[in-house]
């Protein structure tokens, strides 16, 4: 209780300092915090919308008619802050200023004051998250939000209720109206708050920065191996941290067996808050391997490449719904994370555009079926699905966001 009323009253003395500081058209990025567990960075950006945007923002408006001649960047790891400074000197009208990110970790009262000073000056605040409001913002300031997820899969309405009591963000870019519809749910935003403008992920999956020949140089692959990629989400509580390489799977050499068949690679994309989990039984398993961060590419940079996705209650479904290849759904725990998270839609299944399997039999079987061209897509569900979350497919989503930004300042 005592911690909370200091809480309180520093973020009350640095909204009046914020407003009494000089005004400045100048923006204030924040990352999503994956880049602390990932190596993204302002050129290794494509998992991440918002420094998606900022790579967009110096590479395509370095001139004197952008809104803004500073941007301040919250350096998640120590590649944004050396990047700033490397790319300081190919910028001519923009001045990039990387700002620590002030850890709970590692509290630090000179941090927090640095952050929220800077971010006190700042006309724009771009962040990442809707049901994450800014603690400090001034009526004049500017908060637009660039999701880290298209649509809720799993239901945030009970996890995030007491943050959003307070909603601070001005505006949120979407991918749909309906995405919108469902959103709001959780948010405590109102629909006027939503703009449905795109999602610059899709934008990416669209249009590769890489080719496959890329991919097959980092993953030590053939031109003729197939990839599946498995991206499960977070898991909280009892689930959280299970150590199995697949939740829900024992017989990993089985899989092995059936993968090898086909001239596939089985690549496991564990969650960005779980890197750090022990997986188990892959020994013997030459076609699993187990996705690697690194800073010259991320998994958003190998997903096009895919030739079917298998997750579970993970928004990267949504994504990968722009590709039109087919999804397995593994929701072998599904009773137990409706119970421990809570799902957005329900039934559920009536928008998964793909094979749904409970047991690990299931998925193996649904696995080799995919690859042997048995394919349980069903293209007019998986497009009805599509055009109810995704609006665009142009990949012009920045240059729309760029735009609504300049509107907003001028209105």
């Amino acid at each position: 209780m005592k911690l909370h009323f200091l809480k309180t009253i520093f973020y009350n003395c640095i909204k009046i300092l914020a407003f009494c500081l000089k005004k400045t058209q100048s923006v204030f990025i924040i990352p999503e915090e994956t880049g602390m567990h990932e190596p993204y960075s302002i050129t290794n950006y494509t998992g991440d919308n918002v420094l998606a945007f900022l790579y967009y923002l110096i590479n395509n408006h370095d001139s004197p008619d952008l809104f803004c001649k500073q941007i301040y960047i919250v350096a998640l790891n120590s590649m944004i802050e050396s990047e700033c400074k490397h790319l300081q000197s190919k910028l001519k009208y923009i001045e990039l200023i990387p700002i620590a990110y002030p850890q709970k970790k590692k509290k630090s009262f000179i941090q927090y004051f640095v952050y929220y000073f800077c971010m006190g000056r700042c006309r724009i605040i771009i962040n990442p998250s809707d049901v994450e409001p800014l603690r400090v913002k001034a009526r004049w300031q500017l908060s637009i939000c660039l999701n880290y997820f298209s649509a809720p899969f799993k239901s945030d309405i009970l996890k995030h209720r007491m943050a959003v009591q307070h909603q601070t963000i001005d505006y949120v870019i979407a991918a749909s109206d309906f995405s919108v519809r469902m959103d709001l749910c959780a948010s405590n935003l109102s629909y006027f708050n939503y703009s449905v403008l795109g999602f610059i992920r899709q934008d990416i999956l669209l249009n590769p920065r890489f080719k496959r020949v890329d991919m097959e140089s980092w993953l030590g692959i053939t031109p003729m191996n197939r990839i599946i990629v498995y991206a499960p989400t977070h898991r909280d509580g009892k689930l959280h941290k299970q150590h199995s390489a697949i939740i829900g799977c024992e017989n990993l050499k089985l899989l092995n067996t059936i993968l090898s068949r086909y001239s596939t690679i089985l690549l496991i994309k564990p969650h960005s808050g779980m890197l750090d989990d022990q997986l188990l039984g892959l020994d013997d398993c030459s076609n699993i391997m187990i996705y690697a961060p690194s800073p010259s590419y991320t998994f958003y940079d190998i997903l096009p490449h895919a030739d079917l996705l298998i997750t579970d209650y993970s928004s990267i479904y949504f994504d990968f719904l722009v590709t039109g290849k087919p999804v397995v759904f593994n929701f072998c725990d599904r009773a137990e994370y409706e119970k421990d998270r809570g799902l957005s839609y329900n039934p559920v299944e009536l928008f998964c555009a793909g094979k749904i399997v409970y047991t690990e039999e299931e998925l193996y079987t649904a696995v080799e079926d995919e690859l042997n061209g048995k394919t349980y897509k069903n293209d007019k569900q998986y497009n009805d699905v599509k055009n109810l979350f995704i609006k665009y497919t142009d990949g012009k989503t920045c240059e729309r966001v760029y735009d609504f930004i300049c509107r907003q300042i001028k209105s």
